[in-house]
């Protein structure tokens, strides 16, 4: 399969998980808080009685699990009344179970915060990077001198050197999620294949940064910018191109 076509079914799918959730949507909002509440405990969907309806209807609708027929169950009047006082005796277990989703929910906050804060850093060390390069200079030989100044920036525990990928093997992974492909390019013909290597670790990596330097100064600026476009044809919004000198 073409990375064309990967990228088609990628988006078709995600157009058919937004349909399913809108008709969700509708169905749930006639639905009282109260059924709402009781739903969301049976699929483990994360709510309190604090929030207010359209915030519950909303956290419903993103449960693939649930299907327009058993909303609609709940909002009919011949749904078994003994179905849910045995749903109200599990109440208080349902509610701490919420409460340590809700709690892991945060975790994850604070954890992708981190990763943020490690993007910027990284971000402003690639903006700023300016190796020393002589005529035998090698790709590894500037992938030290990036990694000596990354660990001096975010801390040594945070920059992983050749770290293997489930697409391949990554220069340089910073956190857990912002990851770094170092090139030395001589030729604009080096772009198609790179343009796959990206793809892959794309779909991996919430950042990914691209840091190429020009060692015989024959990339134009055209072949940068059709080499940036095509990434953007591709989708990949999360792939940053740094060019150098």
């Amino acid at each position: 399969m073409s990375l064309f076509d990967k990228l088609k079914d990628k988006t078709k799918e995600a157009y058919d998980k937004l349909q399913a959730r809108n008709k969700r949507k509708k169905v749930l909002n006639d639905l009282t808080k109260n059924q709402l509440y009781e739903l969301a405990a049976d699929f483990g969907v994360p709510v309190s009685k604090s929030m207010d309806k359209e915030e519950m209807v909303d956290e419903l609708s993103k449960c693939d699990d649930l299907s327009v027929k058993t909303i609609m169950q709940r909002a009919s009047k011949t749904y078994k009344k003994s179905v849910r006082t045995t749903r109200k005796k599990k109440t208080e277990d349902l509610e701490m179970e919420q409460e340590i989703i809700r709690t892991e929910r945060i975790r994850t906050k604070v954890t992708k915060r981190k990763e943020i804060s490690y993007d910027r850093a990284v971000f402003k060390v690639l903006q700023k990077f300016d190796p020393i390069v002589k005529r035998n200079t090698k790709e590894r030989n500037l992938e030290a001198q990036l990694v000596q100044a990354l660990r001096m920036t975010v801390g040594s525990e945070n920059v992983d050197y050749q770290q293997r990928a489930k697409s391949g093997r990554l220069d340089i992974v910073v956190g857990k999620d912002v990851g770094i492909e170092l090139k030395l390019v001589s030729s604009p013909s080096q772009f198609p294949s790179l343009q796959g290597q990206l793809f892959n670790y794309a779909q991996e990596f919430q950042k990914i940064y691209c840091w190429l330097y020009d060692c015989n100064k024959s990339i134009k600026p055209r072949d940068l910018n059709m080499f940036k476009d095509n990434l953007k044809k591709m989708g990949l919004d999360n792939v940053k191109v740094i060019m150098r000198p």
